[in-house]
């Protein structure tokens, strides 16, 4: 499903688009002069690894530009063999969530010590306890 963050080969994705279609489907619409480029989110080694080759098929490979993942001090998953892949098909990093929905800021700390002062408890992290509940 969207946004997983480990794979599991019995949950595969019914119903998607293929990569390739997709792709002619850019390609179109760059010929026409709609758009100037293609990025990517929230994309696997694997996923960037297949959007290369088809836009590589399609002659559009230099379209490829960015891709827009969740990178912080909390989600480094980029910095494997996904910032690799990226680099040597200069497809730059676009993060997103760099301060992890907040949390990073110190504004949703309900342990404070020191001159800091509580979250409110109108923040979103305590109105809505599962908002980034990977973080906590």
């Amino acid at each position: 499903a969207f946004g997983m963050t480990t794979f599991h080969h019995d949950q595969k994705r019914e119903g998607d688009v293929p990569i390739y279609e997709t792709a002619e489907a850019l390609k179109t619409l760059i010929d026409e002069g709609k758009i100037r480029y293609i990025g990517l989110s929230n994309e696997s080694t694997l996923g960037v690894c297949e959007w290369v080759k088809a836009c590589e098929e399609l002659g559009i490979a230099d379209k490829l530009a960015t891709i827009q993942n969740s990178y912080s001090l909390l989600d480094r998953r980029f910095d494997s063999e996904l910032a690799e892949a990226c680099d040597y098909y200069n497809i730059g990093l676009l993060p997103w969530s760099v301060l992890a929905g907040g949390l990073l800021s110190g504004k949703y700390n309900k342990n404070v010590k020191g001159n800091g002062l509580p979250s409110s408890p109108n923040s979103r992290f305590n109105l809505f306890p599962d908002y980034m509940k990977r973080w906590h």
